[in-house]
């Protein structure tokens, strides 16, 4: 499934920025959420739900009004089980016709998820090494023989050709992705901050336009945003500054 990809495609001003830019709705709660999306909805298209929102009452039906409204929905559930279970949950998000769903880059999680996935319209993005890991903390995991450039890189080849639709990577890592991956592949980066943002918990980040200009297909934002006294501004202000720079 490799394909040839000499050349990132650095043509940012074609990229609709608006539409790859997925708010993360990490918030403290439901409530919170609806009124983000409503604060937003003449800018973002895009969001993830996250652990924080699925542990929640009301959650699901957050989804189901979110499709509803006319938007995409990315469910960030790092599915990490046995295979039979992973299959039925992946079916049942399924159901959700929400646009893409994660699953840990692992053999058989993988596996078992891409079986759920026919003749469905859900993507499956595998979750290779998490933002908030650097090389110090593969070794606390015993994960001696590898630095995290090369168990992503492993762990994307892998799971692309198993069948997952994209790879979730850091975006220091997507210009590798899609040189092994090729261009068909969809690779979607968290751990973003724009220029003067705390990293906070996060040890490998870049900023939006790093991201798109080295790969990214998607990218994931969250607290820069709906942290913000007026986050309809700074993302206004993200895509402006997108847009300067692919001009």
């Amino acid at each position: 499934m490799k394909e040839s990809y000499e050349n990132v495609n650095q043509t940012c001003h074609k990229r609709k920025y608006a539409d790859q830019i997925i708010i993360a709705l990490d918030v403290k709660d439901i409530k919170s959420a609806y009124k983000l999306v409503d604060t937003l909805k003449n800018i973002a298209s895009f969001y993830k739900v996250g652990m924080e929102l699925l542990a929640q009452p009301g959650a699901l039906d957050l989804v189901k009004e979110l499709k509803q409204q006319g938007h995409k929905v990315f469910l960030d559930a790092k599915l990490y089980d046995i295979g039979r279970t992973v299959e039925a949950a992946v079916a049942n998000y399924a159901a959700l016709e929400i646009d893409f769903l994660t699953i840990h880059a692992e053999y058989n999680t993988v596996k078992a998820a891409v079986k759920a996935t026919h003749a469905t319209q859900l993507k499956l993005l595998a979750v290779t090494v998490m933002t908030n890991m650097n090389d110090g903390d593969l070794r606390l995991m015993g994960i001696d023989n590898m630095t995290v450039e090369q168990l992503v890189k492993k762990r994307a080849l892998q799971s692309y050709e198993l069948g997952a639709h994209g790879i979730i990577s850091s975006a220091q890592e997507a210009n590798m992705i899609r040189n092994i991956c090729g261009e068909k592949c969809i690779i979607c980066t968290p751990g973003i901050r724009p220029k003067g943002f705390d990293s906070n918990d996060q040890k490998r980040v870049v900023t939006p336009q790093y991201a798109f200009q080295n790969g990214a297909d998607y990218i994931v934002m969250g607290r820069a945003i709906t942290q913000a006294d007026n986050p309809q501004k700074v993302l206004t202000m993200i895509l402006q500054d997108l847009n300067n720079t692919a001009t």
